[in-house]
């Protein structure tokens, strides 16, 4: 395995990481969070013969949803390193 060459300059093999043992970048929150409310109006606007008794309980667990959409670091907070921001600005 040693032995093993790419042909450029006697350097080793690429060898890909799958994403979630490298740094990658984050995504945006806002489709997610947009989905959710439309989901949570959209539920509430039900008629009363087609809602369960319990009419206020999945709005309830979205909005818990909604909130821990909004706790979590978005693409905007994710830290690069010094490099790299530099190098961006």
């Amino acid at each position: 395995m040693a032995d093993e060459v790419d042909g450029e300059g006697g350097n080793p093999p690429h060898v890909t990481q799958p994403a979630w043992k490298r740094q990658t970048r984050g995504e945006h929150r806002w489709p997610a969070a947009a989905a959710v409310v439309v989901a949570i109006v959209l539920q509430l606007m039900l008629p009363n013969p087609v809602v369960p008794q319990a009419r206020y309980v999945l709005p309830v667990l979205e909005v818990v949803l909604l909130i821990g959409l909004g706790s979590t670091p978005s693409a905007s907070t994710v830290s690069r390193p010094r490099c790299e921001s530099v190098a961006s600005s």
